[in-house]
């Protein structure tokens, strides 16, 4: 049986994303289901990438994320441990998704830097 904590970790993305719009959408006084386009995936194609390679790269992360749970869970890590940083994932992307311009922008300069040159 996998532990809250590795459930937590597999299950991260859609979690993540949800609760990163909730506080920022507050954070502005906005109601927290209004739309806008700070959800996760919306920063890789503001930051020039295909939809195709936005999948791409976000079902990846998701995969690793579910890896971490998944092998947390088997190499017995403590729940201390995976909580704290399921906790520090969940904080770092909601300070993302309150600030997309800055992550856009290194989505954009990475896209710039070898996205570009390897279709060139």
């Amino acid at each position: 049986m996998f532990t809250p904590a590795s459930v937590a970790w597999i299950i991260a993305l859609p979690i993540i994303d949800a609760f990163g719009l909730l506080v920022a959408r507050l954070k502005d006084k906005k109601h927290p289901f209004e739309p806008d386009r700070r959800h996760f995936h919306h920063h890789f194609i503001d930051g020039g990438y295909s939809v195709k390679t936005s999948v791409r790269i976000i079902l990846s992360y998701g995969f690793l994320l579910g890896a971490v749970g998944f092998f947390g869970y088997v190499l017995d890590i403590p729940e201390s441990v995976l909580g704290w940083g399921w906790i520090i994932l969940w904080l770092s992307h909601a300070t993302l998704v309150m600030y997309p311009a800055h992550f856009q922008s290194l989505l954009a300069y990475i896209h710039a830097q070898y996205v570009d040159k390897s279709t060139s």
